[in-house]
């Protein structure tokens, strides 16, 4: 015997998501990769320059996409506690190089300290004159900018941004 069971209202609405899907390693084959006398990752340890261009080489490679459905959560009733809202603190990496950061979908520009770029052994890409305000209230002026800087968030998904680089003491 058939039981016809109705959808709930969750049930009925489905929600979407599309996620980006990768055919290959792209870094993992071009270390292997000779170049005559050297590995290319012998190359690329040797020069900044090298780095940075295969930096932006790889930073116009775009991934495909899956679509999936999401789970989606109920909505709040007015009994329920207002939601608070805080910095989202999380893990990232720069070739290798990992740090603390902070996500703020909402901010207007990407700040790198001199400190953590002097760690990448990337030059600056140009100067500028971008005057900012620090968490204090403050101004200050940038050193200058770099662009298509590769953040991977939690040894996870990568995402191409352009920064501004300040001094150490500001960050």
């Amino acid at each position: 015997m058939d039981i016809n069971i109705p959808e709930s209202e969750s049930q009925k609405e489905r929600k979407l998501r599309m996620s980006k899907t990768y055919s290959a390693n792209v870094f993992d084959r071009l270390v292997d990769l000779p170049a005559s006398f050297l590995k290319v990752g012998e190359v690329l340890e040797l020069s900044t320059v090298a780095k940075g261009q295969v930096r932006n080489g790889l930073a116009g490679i775009k991934p495909g996409f899956n679509i999936h459905e999401v789970k989606s959560i109920s909505k709040a009733t007015p009994k329920e506690k207002p939601i608070r809202h805080t910095s989202a603190y999380c893990r990232t990496s720069v070739e290798g190089k990992w740090a603390d950061t902070i996500a703020d979908s909402g901010a207007g520009i990407s700040v790198m300290s001199k400190n953590f770029l002097n760690r990448l052994g990337w030059p600056m890409d140009e100067p500028t004159n971008v005057i900012y305000t620090m968490a204090n209230g403050s101004n200050a002026t940038a050193l200058g900018v770099i662009t298509k800087v590769p953040i991977c968030f939690e040894g996870k998904i990568t995402y191409t941004i352009n920064c501004i680089i300040v001094t150490n003491s500001e960050t």
